[in-house]
């Protein structure tokens, strides 16, 4: 798998995670959650992704952070990570969350629309009520 990824056009490093569950767990913060490594050789072709110490062969990661089922959180957070990757690796460019405007400009936008499907409840009922319907 990791050969036919490297043969993309494009592709510049492969980080490739491995689960451990029996590993113990050092950082006190990822205590309950199985713990995953990471080769530091790997992780230093992807320096956006971290760094481990000097000296040390691997770093380990919460597998809950690799556990991806599908989900659209999964396919978003998938997105964003790749999107940012790219923007701050390659285009040296830093993200800067929206500001409120945004956010009320989007909360607005949400409003009308709901508003706009219950404007057409009183249609839908007129023409999908029981004395519309026929019977034959």
């Amino acid at each position: 798998m990791l050969t036919r990824l490297r043969q993309i056009s494009g592709v510049q490093s492969i980080i490739e995670f491995r689960a451990d569950p029996g590993l113990p767990t050092a950082n006190p913060q990822l205590q309950g959650f199985p713990a995953a490594v990471v080769p530091c050789a790997q992780l230093a072709s992807a320096p956006g992704l971290g760094r481990c110490p000097a000296g040390v062969a691997a770093a380990e990661v919460p597998a809950s952070l690799l556990d991806f089922d599908g989900t659209l959180a999964d396919s978003i957070g998938i997105g964003f990570g790749a999107s940012a990757m790219y923007a701050t690796m390659e285009m040296h460019l830093s993200l800067v969350a929206p500001g409120a405007a945004y956010f009320v400009l989007t909360a607005a936008r949400l409003v009308l629309a709901l508003a706009l499907i219950a404007a057409t409840f009183s249609l839908l009922r007129r023409i999908t009520g029981p004395e519309t319907a026929r019977s034959e």
